[in-house]
């Protein structure tokens, strides 16, 4: 995770998804899954930056969840990240929000009795997941991995303070049948040899016996884990004797087949004739266990071991942890297993479907007629696949390459923009547009390039004549500015979304770039479509969110509509202009004066200072912003989404609605549930005396400041 960029999108998109749920439990899965994700970013100023912003959310989440229902391994996600929170933001144990999510989560811990005679929990070591699975298997034999069967392993996962017992991890363990020359079975890497030796004999005398066998159904097993290096005990046998049966009668042309349910995990020892020994008691707990903690449904366990497994069991069972199930299944020997219809699955073969697989063994006919038809498929989908209509109206984004489609879905083109650039367009909106820029009826497509080591020029908006595949014009967004009070070190500026205006009795159309700094200036630039030629620049010294097109006034002409933040003015602003002005500098205070460009010329500019919660939290917070704003043109209103403070990155604050009709005026205001809850909770512990009522609204109104209208 060390790309920015997709940390940033990542990021804009959980923030979404913290609005849209009102449990605490739905929010902390979506936090922690987020905070595992950053421990991998190497940078420690990103990983505060980000941590900073989201750890607010992540301990209120703590001290309003109910974990009674909740399983050992989510407490573990919950420690991880209460652990790096603390790590990387220092004294933060010493916040108040801090204390109260820790002893919140203390007490929910406690509720559980996963601890003895102290309340005190922690990591001791993560297990890493495991992305990609390795298969050992002899050179020419490919696990194909359609079955499997759960094994409990033990792993030392957990310490808990003054004891140190351990705690079982259920793992997956499977194998693949293969046609060879021999009846072998393939093992790879597994330590205890005898335990596979006893596992093997087993299983083939047990196949001889009741499938009939011989040398003509010649195959192959080969066996995969997940975690290999820890099968080094011999409770594995049982579980894996019945996987091999299992897979063998998949493989071979048999009357019926045989498959494991899911959620079935077995414990127990074997010998050759298939009899099922006893495995040490001592473990049996921990493999109870780990079961009892997952989704496993019935442990198979060796008859002798019953009485113990079932004390075991009702130990777990009386501490009040949730409402888990599982049973315990005694068996002495295989057939126990193998005609036990809650444990596998037996299905009848038509003579039809056997007719078939006889014949899908012969390679020679297999070969010709699945040569047939690939070559028939390949010649169907070349037909299919070539574009009837090569005008370019739509894109979709894949690896490297940004990829070109007419009204039909079919690719017209591939334009290679490099990995970077791909990520980065497919967290940000409208920064893909299609336009006829040469007249020639079919359209050219227009989008921005951040990555400078791409192929196309970085940081620059392209113009790409699809149909000759040549570039038509470049346009660098890059401009250097003199504050001479307030200094901007970067001439960068980025691309945050492009928009064209609609067509004005065949009036000439423009390309609208809202671009912005690293620090705090953006610049909405005007763009001629056909040339690629700046005609005018709007500067504003503070983020620009959004951007949108529409005529306002009913006369004809569209208006440019833009939100965002004035840093200068340190509130949330919403802007209007008219397409013949877009040029100069919007208003500003002196400490944000810039050299050599004019003042601009809105149509309107408004100013909507924090309320009550955003100048609560002044110390820490400079200003409010408007994320985003809707416009429903059939009732003709405008509705604008205001973040109670800072968000130059994405983060979770209180939001609040303000809507506005076509002259600009305030006709509601409205409230988001995170709003609520922290205005409820301020309002009752004394912080301010005000309550947030349609009184106060009416008085904040007031204060909303029209510069321009």
């Amino acid at each position: 995770m060390t790309n920015p960029i997709l940390i940033e999108k990542r990021f804009r998109r959980i923030s979404k998804e913290l609005n849209l749920y009102f449990s605490s439990r739905n929010k902390l899965y979506i936090i922690i899954d987020f905070i595992e994700k950053l421990q991998k970013e190497e940078n420690a100023i990103t990983r505060y930056s980000y941590l900073y912003d989201i750890h607010h959310e992540f301990l209120t989440a703590i001290s309003t969840i109910d974990l009674k229902y909740t399983n050992i391994q989510f407490i573990r996600r919950i420690l991880s990240c209460f652990d790096l929170v603390k790590q990387s933001i220092p004294g933060i144990e010493k916040r108040q929000n801090f204390q109260e999510a820790k002893l919140n989560l203390i007490k929910e811990i406690s509720k559980l009795k996963i601890t003895l005679d102290t309340r005190s929990i922690f990591v001791h070591s993560h297990i890493e997941e495991i992305e990609n699975k390795q298969e050992y298997s002899k050179k020419g034999h490919t696990s194909i991995n359609k079955n499997y069967v759960n094994i409990p392993i033990l792993e030392k996962e957990i310490i808990l303070s003054k004891e140190t017992p351990r705690f079982a991890k259920v793992i997956q363990l499977e194998i693949a049948v293969k046609k060879s020359d021999h009846n072998e079975l393939i093992f790879p890497s597994l330590k205890n040899e005898k335990g596979l030796v006893r596992t093997i004999v087993a299983s083939q005398n047990y196949l001889s016996k009741n499938f009939r066998i011989n040398r003509r159904n010649n195959f192959t097993i080969s066996c995969v884990t997940d975690n290999h290096s820890v099968v080094i005990g011999e409770s594995y046998e049982l579980g894996l004797t019945i996987l091999t049966i299992c897979r063998v009668t998949h493989f071979l042309n048999l009357p019926r087949v045989y498959t494991i349910h899911d959620n079935i995990a077995f414990t127990g020892e074997i010998d050759e004739t298939g009899n099922i020994i006893p495995v040490n008691s001592e473990t049996l707990y921990l493999k109870i266990e780990a079961c009892f903690f997952s989704d496993i449904e019935i442990l198979v366990v060796p008859s002798i071991n019953l009485t113990v497994c079932k004390n075991f069991l009702e130990q777990l069972s009386k501490d009040d942890i949730g409402d888990y199930k599982l049973n315990l299944f005694p068996a002495s020997k295989i057939s126990d297993i193998i005609n036990e219809e809650k444990i596998i699955k037996q299905t009848l073969i038509s003579p039809a479907r056997r007719l078939v697989r006889k014949y899908q063994q012969n390679k020679i006919l297999k070969r010709t007629a699945l040569l047939t038809i690939f070559v028939a498929l390949i010649s169907l989908l070349l037909f299919l696949t070539i574009p009837i209509n090569k005008n370019p109206v739509n894109f979709s984004l894949m690896g490297e390459y940004l990829l070109v489609m007419n009204e039909y879905g079919q690719e017209i083109s591939n334009i290679k923009i490099g990995s970077e650039n791909v990520n980065y367009l497919m967290g940000v909106n409208n920064t893909v547009l299609f336009f006829d820029a040469n007249n020639d009826k079919f359209n050219e497509i227009i989008f921005y390039i951040r990555d400078e080591t791409s192929p196309l020029p970085g940081n620059s908006i392209i113009c790409y004549d699809v149909k000759n595949d040549s570039l038509i014009w470049t346009f660098e967004s890059k401009r250097e500015l003199l504050f001479p009070n307030n200094p901007v070190y970067s001439k960068k500026y980025y691309c945050r979304e492009m928009i064209i205006d609609g067509k004005e009795n065949n009036t000439k159309q423009n390309l609208y770039a809202l671009t912005y700094n690293d620090y705090y200036p953006s610049i909405l630039f005007q763009i001629d479509l056909i040339t690629g030629k700046e005609i005018s620049a709007y500067i504003h010294p503070g983020h620009l969110t959004d951007i949108d097109i529409i005529d306002l006034n009913n006369d004809g002409k569209e208006e440019i509509l833009l939100a965002g933040v004035n840093n200068s003015l340190h509130s949330a602003c919403f802007i209007v202009l008219d397409k013949n002005d877009v040029f100069g500098y919007a208003p500003h205070s002196a400490k944000y004066d810039l050299l050599n460009y004019s003042n601009s010329e809105e149509s309107a500019y408004i100013l909507f200072p924090p309320t009550i919660i955003g100048k609560r939290y002044a110390k820490n917070i400079s200003w409010n912003l408007i994320n985003d704003f809707q416009i429903d043109p059939n009732k003709k209103l405008v509705r604008l989404s205001i973040n109670d403070g800072n968000l130059l990155i994405a983060s979770v604050m209180p939001v609040y609605f303000i809507t506005l009709n076509f002259a600009l005026s305030v006709v509601d205001f409205n409230t988001s549930d995170v709003y609520d809850k922290l205005a409820d909770r301020l309002y009752s512990e004394g912080t301010f005396t005000t309550k947030i009522d349609q009184k106060y609204w009416k008085e904040y109104e007031k204060e909303i400041a029209y510069l321009k209208r």
